[in-house]
């Protein structure tokens, strides 16, 4: 077994399983939810509740993808590079991811310098952010054939710069669409981005 540590000390293997009553409904993220879940990476909304259908957050999926791509560690921040945040404080539990991400790069906020933590994360916003984290993480997806996005209905409404990030991600299997298309600009649910962040951890579609 080969693990990454973040400092000296004793460490255990444990086996720990993790279960939620309400993923019947939603039998395509139960895989993803429970192996993340047992892995520390997500949590649920009340025990035995995941909630796969709620919305999620823009801080609550970039914590998520920070911890699933080891990119920060630690409860705070340390970096001083990098923009800041009006809405964003040194007590909020996403401060140390939000921070890790955006001296990386990987994350920017709006015009008015507020990173707006609560609003429902779009899926062209979780698709671009997954995308740069992996550059990030020194684990870049090969450039896609544009015309990957031809066979959803909806290609038109990506915003220009999610394109080539929804190109990557469909070409290395780590993102579908559905019956509807890819809804680019729909709010995202806790079940799909379980889903993309398995995928991103096991290197690909189940």
């Amino acid at each position: 077994m080969t693990f990454a540590a973040s400092h000296f000390g004793t460490y255990a293997v444990v086996y720990v399983t993790m279960e939620f009553n309400d993923l019947d409904g939603t039998p395509w993220a139960r895989k993803a939810v429970e192996v993340l879940a047992a892995k520390g990476i997500v949590q649920g909304t009340a025990p035995r509740t995941y909630s796969p259908e709620a919305g999620i957050t823009r801080a609550e999926y970039v914590t998520l993808l920070a911890r699933t791509l080891g990119l920060f560690s630690g409860s705070s921040g340390t970096g001083t590079g990098g923009p800041r945040f009006t809405d964003v404080q040194p007590d909020d539990y996403f401060f140390a991811a939000v921070t890790a991400l955006s001296e990386a790069g990987i994350l920017q906020g709006y015009e008015d310098e507020t990173f707006r933590p609560e609003e429902r994360i779009k899926r062209e916003e979780l698709a671009a952010l997954t995308e740069r984290a992996l550059q990030a993480a020194q684990k870049p997806l090969k450039s896609g054939d544009a015309s990957l996005l031809d066979g959803y209905a909806d290609s038109a409404d990506i915003a220009a710069y999610a394109r080539g990030s929804f190109t990557r991600l469909i070409a290395a299997g780590l993102l579908t669409g559905d019956q509807y298309g890819l809804r680019p600009a729909e709010g995202a649910t806790r079940g799909e981005a379980a889903v993309l962040l398995h995928r991103v951890y096991s290197g690909g579609t189940e």
